[in-house]
């Protein structure tokens, strides 16, 4: 078991006795898609207690039929839900990974697309966001950034932001030397609501 699929399981364990109570203890439901159940635990999970919903994505062949429409209904679901209870503007959605994928799909078995680290895609709701704002642009492939580059330690400065702490903030290791929370690093002033 990874450590991201016991997060999973510890925070949808927490939050399933409310979620079933307001889904009338559908948990068939529930349980059909694991990338939906785990977003859907997380908008109660916000009244909970619990903070972070983790999902391993790392499956080529099986995005775009069976994990992505899901997870689109998922998201629009749990954005007009938060929105709807007037939670949204408190809780910062963010969907994101550690680097992009080729503008190609590659010719392995299942239609993969490898690691991509010249352009990729954020997607940030509430939490101070602005509403229907894009940052940024590509050339048609997707292949490289042609307008505003924003780096990965600029989404981290933005998103410490967004939840109230100082990007600039100085902590100190164990043999006290400072260390800066994101180094070099910018928020993105044209995300901000």
């Amino acid at each position: 078991m990874t450590r991201q699929l016991a997060w999973v399981l510890l925070l949808a364990a927490a939050a399933l006795p409310a979620l079933a109570q307001q889904r009338g203890n559908d948990i068939e439901m529930l349980t059909k898609h694991a990338g939906t159940w785990a977003v859907d635990c997380s908008k109660p999970g916000t009244r909970l207690g619990v903070d972070f919903t983790l999902e391993d994505w790392d499956h080529y062949g099986r995005m775009k039929n069976e994990l992505m429409p899901g997870f689109d209904m998922a998201l629009s679901g749990l954005i007009a839900d938060l929105d709807q209870r007037g939670q949204l503007d408190d809780t910062l959605v963010m969907v994101l990974s550690e680097h992009g994928r080729t503008p190609r799909i590659n010719s392995a078995r299942g239609g993969g697309r490898d690691h991509w680290s010249q352009a990729y895609t954020c997607l940030f709701a509430g939490g101070g966001v602005a509403r229907g704002r894009v940052v940024g642009r590509t050339d048609r492939h997707g292949a490289t950034v042609t307008e505003r580059p924003v780096s990965p330690k600029d989404i981290l400065a933005t998103a410490y932001h967004l939840l109230g702490i100082d990007p600039h903030t100085l902590l100190t290791d164990r043999t006290g030397r400072p260390i800066p929370l994101v180094q070099d690093a910018h928020v993105v002033q044209e995300m901000l609501g």
